[in-house]
Order: structure tokens, then sequence, then C-alpha cells
């Protein structure tokens, strides 16, 4: 507002409009210069908005099949993609699944694994969290980052009774957010 009020006190002060008629030329014939506007000066404007930038080395992620080891472990683990963050303001990215259990197919596989039993970590070494229907923070920054690489690590849990052979499916879906 403040300037748009200075621009105007400029224009009456200067004539009007046939004062900025000869502002915006600028003539020299010989040697020397000009200079277009005189004692006036231009201000040149931008909005820059919050621009983000996600990234992610594969768009699919086969886990490892569990052999007995795992199912002895009750879990078993396997390195996800890896996200690569880029952003000019503060962000923050979230995990979550879209469907509550695992799809299955063929028969006899468990159509009914829970979506809880995928669990996901930034560290190898966990903590891990259930995967979840709603959004779980997975990292934020409070600041413009050029390329923060984000490891992602998956660990599922395994039951000799329950986990029946097949094919299991779930969706993960990864947002990113500039506040």
């Amino acid at each position: 507002m403040r300037r748009s009020l200075l621009l105007v006190i400029l224009l009456v002060a200067s004539g009007g409009p046939r004062a900025l008629e000869a502002q915006g030329q600028c003539n020299q014939n010989g040697s020397g210069s000009c200079s277009i506007g005189g004692n006036v000066t231009y201000a040149i404007n931008i909005t820059v908005t919050s621009a983000i930038r996600l990234a992610m080395s594969t768009s699919n992620v086969a886990l490892a099949s569990p052999g007995a080891a795992e199912f002895d472990a009750t879990f078993g683990q396997t390195t996800g993609p890896t996200l690569t963050m880029k952003a000019n303001s503060s962000w923050s990215i979230s995990i979550r699944t879209t469907q509550a259990t695992w799809s299955a197919s063929p028969a006899p596989a468990r159509a009914a694994k829970p979506a809880a039993e995928l669990q996901w970590s930034t560290l190898a070494s966990g903590p891990f969290a259930p995967m979840t229907l709603t959004n779980a923070t997975l990292r934020s920054g409070t600041g413009a980052t050029v390329g923060t690489a984000i490891p992602l690590f998956f660990r599922v849990s395994y039951s000799w009774i329950l986990d029946t052979p097949g094919t299991y499916t779930l969706p993960v879906q990864i947002t990113v957010t500039a506040p």
C-alpha cells in the first residue's frame, strides 16, 4: 500500500502522464550517458512463494521374501527407497497407507493381514512405527534445503500360522507440504 501511495505522489509532482512519456526514453548523441527516468527510480518486484520438490528413488518397493529366519524372528526388514527433499521454506513429509489391510492373492493368502504389520523408519536400526490410515510425520525441516536425503526402511511382521503363501500388496502414500 505504501508503494502505491508513493507512485501517485510522484505522478502528480512530475506533471502527470505527459512527463512519464519523456521519462521512458534515453537519447544520447556523442559521448556520455543518459538514464531513463532522470531522478526517478523504478522498482522491480517479484513475489516468491514456497517451492518444494520431493523425489523418490523408485516408485515400487519389493520387500524381501521371508524365509524361516524371518518367521522365527517374527519380522523381516527391507531397505526402501530414498527420498530427496528440496525446498526454499519449511517443509514436512508424511506417510500413510490408504487401506486397513493388505490385498492378498491367490487363496490361501491371508486376506486380512493388518496394514499395521508393515512398519517404517528413517533409520535401519529403528525405531519403527506401524503404518496407519492417518498421516504420520516422516521428517520435517524448518528451513530451505537443496537436497536432504531421507532413507526409508520397512519391517514386516510375520506369523508361521497366519501368513500363508501368496502375494501381498499394500499401497503407501507419501505427502510433502510447505506450511
